[in-house]
């Protein structure tokens, strides 16, 4: 449960700010925040408005301290702060506001790329008891959205068809979209390459899964405990009924199986694209250097902590120009963004 301090509207760097995140019940405390108080506020990196400090002798006494919630705002339920945190979390699976993120989270853009499913949608969804979790999706029909507000035959046909269309998107995006607390889209990558499936995710080992490079006993522990939920089992049994991929594709190409990894500027294009251009191919794109690597691409102005890790693991050294060379005329493919062979 993330607090958020409501201001009056006041012009910050060209932008009207009228709300700013208050993080969190220790960070209420530390700054001394209260109710009716005037702040200092700036937006970190020009972007993100927050809380500077307090002007305390602008207060005139009526004021008022915070009081942090127990309880959910959203379904009532009590509040956790787990071991060595300072967040309040709501774990009620069925909590309202926690399936609208679900839903919105499931079909963002890095995850399975649903064109329509935005906050709006995702509420409308729910509030109507069309959705109550990620798998209830795929069970809709055009009937079924042209229920929400604002839907017509031709929006309605269009959710449904980037729905249905969104059920091969990779294992990777899968794993990333079902929102295992602590696997964000890198840590997705890492798993996909290490599973088949996303059952192997339930079969594994903790020691197993925490001696993946990059994921770590936190993240494994984490994973395991999503997976030994039944509730989350249900809504995979869901998704794998309705026919959305879970496994990890055949890699294909000239690439297959090639393990690339990066550092340096590249002149020809973008580093997104450079994975985009390995992973069509057949190959893994990896963050890092390691015993499994097979090629460092290197670039303008590159890394020296990868250089002199690849140095040591022995692992062979390409500049641009020797990329281009092993991908060919596919070096100028537009894969979509949504393609993952993993």
């Amino acid at each position: 449960v993330t607090p958020v301090g409501k201001l009056e509207p006041v012009e910050i760097g060209g932008v009207v700010v009228s709300s700013v995140s208050l993080f969190n019940e220790d960070f209420i405390r530390e700054k001394d925040v209260r109710i009716g108080d005037r702040v200092f506020v700036e937006r970190a990196g020009d972007v993100i408005p927050y809380v500077v400090g307090v002007i305390e002798e602008a207060r005139d006494g009526d004021e008022k301290p915070i009081e942090f919630p127990r309880e959910c705002p959203s379904c009532g339920s009590k509040l956790l702060k787990l071991p060595g945190e300072v967040a309040w979390r709501c774990i009620n699976v069925s909590c309202p506001a926690q399936v609208v993120l679900r839903l919105k989270h499931w079909g963002s853009r890095e995850a399975m790329d649903i064109r329509g499913l935005g906050d709006a949608t995702a509420k409308a969804l729910h509030e109507r008891g069309l959705a109550k979790d990620v798998g209830d999706l795929y069970y809709l029909t055009v009937k079924d959205l042209l229920r929400l507000p604002g839907f017509a035959l031709r929006s309605a046909m269009n959710l449904y068809e980037a729905i249905q269309g969104s059920k091969n998107r990779g294992l990777s995006r899968v794993l990333y979209g079902l929102g295992i607390r602590y696997v964000g889209l890198t840590t997705a990558r890492k798993l996909a390459e290490h599973v088949k499936s996303v059952w192997d995710l339930k079969e594994i080992s903790l020691e197993q899964l925490a001696s993946v490079e990059g994921i770590g006993e936190v993240v494994a522990r984490s994973i395991k405990e999503f997976f030994s939920r039944k509730e989350n089992l249900k809504v995979i049994e869901k998704l794998e009924r309705a026919g959305v991929k879970l496994s990890a594709e055949d890699r294909v190409g000239p690439l297959k199986g090639k393990v690339f990894v990066f550092t340096g500027t590249l002149r020809c294009c973008t580093r997104e694209k450079a994975r985009r251009i390995v992973e069509g191919l057949g190959g893994v794109f990896a963050n890092s250097v390691s015993s499994r690597t097979d090629y460092l691409v290197v670039g303008e102005q590159p890394g020296k902590a990868k250089l002199d890790k690849a140095r040591k693991l022995g692992v062979k050294m390409i500049n641009e120009e020797d990329f281009l060379d092993m991908v060919g005329d596919y070096g100028d493919i537009d894969i979509a963004p949504q393609t993952s062979l993993f």
